[in-house]
Protein backbone atom coordinates (compact mmCIF):
# COMPACT_ATOMS: atom_id res chain seq x y z
CA UNK A 1 0.00 0.00 0.00
CA UNK A 2 1.25 3.50 -0.79
CA UNK A 3 2.30 5.90 1.88
CA UNK A 4 -0.06 8.57 3.19
CA UNK A 5 1.95 11.14 1.24
CA UNK A 6 1.29 9.24 -2.03
CA UNK A 7 -2.43 8.96 -1.25
CA UNK A 8 -2.80 12.69 -0.60
CA UNK A 9 -1.76 13.38 -4.19
CA UNK A 10 -4.86 11.60 -5.46
CA UNK A 11 -7.78 13.85 -6.37
CA UNK A 12 -10.81 13.55 -4.17
CA UNK A 13 -13.63 12.78 -4.31
CA UNK A 14 -13.76 11.45 -7.90
CA UNK A 15 -11.09 8.83 -7.25
CA UNK A 16 -11.75 8.27 -3.58
CA UNK A 17 -12.17 4.54 -4.24
CA UNK A 18 -8.40 4.39 -4.77
CA UNK A 19 -7.93 5.76 -1.28
CA UNK A 20 -10.75 3.92 0.50
CA UNK A 21 -10.76 0.59 -1.35
CA UNK A 22 -14.54 0.92 -1.86
CA UNK A 23 -16.07 1.67 -5.25
CA UNK A 24 -19.82 2.19 -5.38
CA UNK A 25 -21.13 2.37 -8.94
CA UNK A 26 -24.64 3.08 -7.69
CA UNK A 27 -23.66 6.26 -5.84
CA UNK A 28 -21.41 8.11 -8.25
CA UNK A 29 -21.00 11.83 -7.87
CA UNK A 30 -22.93 13.80 -10.48
CA UNK A 31 -21.59 17.02 -11.92
CA UNK A 32 -23.81 18.90 -14.38
CA UNK A 33 -20.94 21.12 -15.52
CA UNK A 34 -18.84 18.08 -16.35
CA UNK A 35 -21.80 16.48 -18.14
CA UNK A 36 -22.59 19.60 -20.22
CA UNK A 37 -19.33 21.45 -20.79
CA UNK A 38 -16.78 20.26 -23.32
CA UNK A 39 -14.10 22.33 -21.59
CA UNK A 40 -14.91 20.84 -18.17
CA UNK A 41 -14.93 17.32 -19.62
CA UNK A 42 -11.61 17.89 -21.37
CA UNK A 43 -10.03 19.23 -18.18
CA UNK A 44 -11.39 16.35 -16.08
CA UNK A 45 -10.13 13.81 -18.64
CA UNK A 46 -6.70 15.44 -18.73
CA UNK A 47 -6.57 15.36 -14.92
CA UNK A 48 -7.52 11.67 -14.87
CA UNK A 49 -4.80 10.86 -17.39
CA UNK A 50 -2.23 12.72 -15.28
CA UNK A 51 -3.46 11.02 -12.11
CA UNK A 52 -3.18 7.53 -13.57
CA UNK A 53 0.23 8.26 -15.06
CA UNK A 54 1.48 9.36 -11.65
CA UNK A 55 -0.03 6.63 -9.47
CA UNK A 56 2.54 5.01 -7.20
CA UNK A 57 3.73 1.57 -8.27
CA UNK A 58 1.39 -1.18 -7.13
CA UNK A 59 -1.64 0.98 -6.36
CA UNK A 60 -3.75 -0.67 -9.05
CA UNK A 61 -3.03 -4.11 -7.58
CA UNK A 62 -4.76 -3.18 -4.32
CA UNK A 63 -7.86 -5.13 -3.43
CA UNK A 64 -11.15 -3.28 -3.26
CA UNK A 65 -14.85 -3.87 -2.86
CA UNK A 66 -17.07 -2.88 -5.76
CA UNK A 67 -20.79 -2.32 -5.23
CA UNK A 68 -23.22 -2.76 -8.15
CA UNK A 69 -26.95 -3.10 -8.58
CA UNK A 70 -27.29 -6.08 -10.87
CA UNK A 71 -30.99 -6.81 -10.47
CA UNK A 72 -34.00 -4.98 -11.86
CA UNK A 73 -36.02 -6.24 -8.91
CA UNK A 74 -36.09 -5.02 -5.36
CA UNK A 75 -32.84 -6.75 -4.39
CA UNK A 76 -30.17 -4.53 -2.95
CA UNK A 77 -26.80 -3.96 -4.57
CA UNK A 78 -24.16 -6.69 -4.58
CA UNK A 79 -20.69 -6.25 -3.14
CA UNK A 80 -17.87 -8.09 -4.90
CA UNK A 81 -14.18 -8.35 -4.14
CA UNK A 82 -12.00 -6.98 -6.90
CA UNK A 83 -8.81 -5.05 -7.56
CA UNK A 84 -8.45 -1.45 -8.59
CA UNK A 85 -6.86 -2.59 -11.89
CA UNK A 86 -9.89 -4.74 -12.71
CA UNK A 87 -12.25 -1.86 -11.97
CA UNK A 88 -10.23 0.52 -14.15
CA UNK A 89 -10.38 -2.09 -16.94
CA UNK A 90 -14.16 -2.29 -16.48
CA UNK A 91 -14.44 1.51 -16.80
CA UNK A 92 -12.27 1.54 -19.93
CA UNK A 93 -14.48 -1.10 -21.54
CA UNK A 94 -17.60 0.76 -20.53
CA UNK A 95 -16.22 3.99 -22.02
CA UNK A 96 -15.49 2.14 -25.28
CA UNK A 97 -19.16 1.10 -25.35
CA UNK A 98 -20.18 4.75 -25.03
CA UNK A 99 -17.74 5.72 -27.79
CA UNK A 100 -19.39 3.15 -30.05
CA UNK A 101 -22.76 4.82 -29.42
CA UNK A 102 -21.30 8.26 -30.18
CA UNK A 103 -19.51 7.21 -33.38
CA UNK A 104 -22.57 7.24 -35.72
CA UNK A 105 -23.77 10.51 -34.19
CA UNK A 106 -20.39 12.08 -34.90
CA UNK A 107 -20.47 10.73 -38.45
CA UNK A 108 -23.84 12.42 -39.03
CA UNK A 109 -22.29 15.70 -37.90
CA UNK A 110 -19.21 15.15 -40.10
CA UNK A 111 -16.94 14.89 -37.03
CA UNK A 112 -13.82 12.96 -38.02
CA UNK A 113 -12.81 10.19 -35.65
CA UNK A 114 -10.10 7.54 -35.88
CA UNK A 115 -11.35 4.32 -37.50
CA UNK A 116 -10.73 2.39 -34.27
CA UNK A 117 -12.80 4.79 -32.12
CA UNK A 118 -15.50 2.84 -30.29
CA UNK A 119 -14.09 -0.58 -31.11
CA UNK A 120 -12.89 -2.77 -28.24
CA UNK A 121 -9.15 -3.53 -28.24
CA UNK A 122 -9.89 -7.27 -28.38
CA UNK A 123 -12.01 -6.73 -31.50
CA UNK A 124 -9.25 -4.66 -33.12
CA UNK A 125 -6.73 -7.44 -32.40
CA UNK A 126 -9.10 -10.01 -33.88
CA UNK A 127 -9.60 -7.91 -37.02
CA UNK A 128 -5.84 -7.42 -37.43
CA UNK A 129 -5.29 -11.18 -37.09
CA UNK A 130 -7.96 -11.84 -39.73
CA UNK A 131 -6.33 -9.34 -42.08
CA UNK A 132 -2.93 -11.02 -41.58
CA UNK A 133 -4.26 -14.38 -42.79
Amino acid sequence: MGSDREDHRLPAPRLQGIQTGRIDYDHRLRNSELENSLDAAFLATSNLIDTFRNLPVGVLQRECTATYSISYGEDGPEEVRSTLAREVAFCVGHATHHYAILKPLCAQLAVKLPDEFGIAPSTLKHLHMQEAR
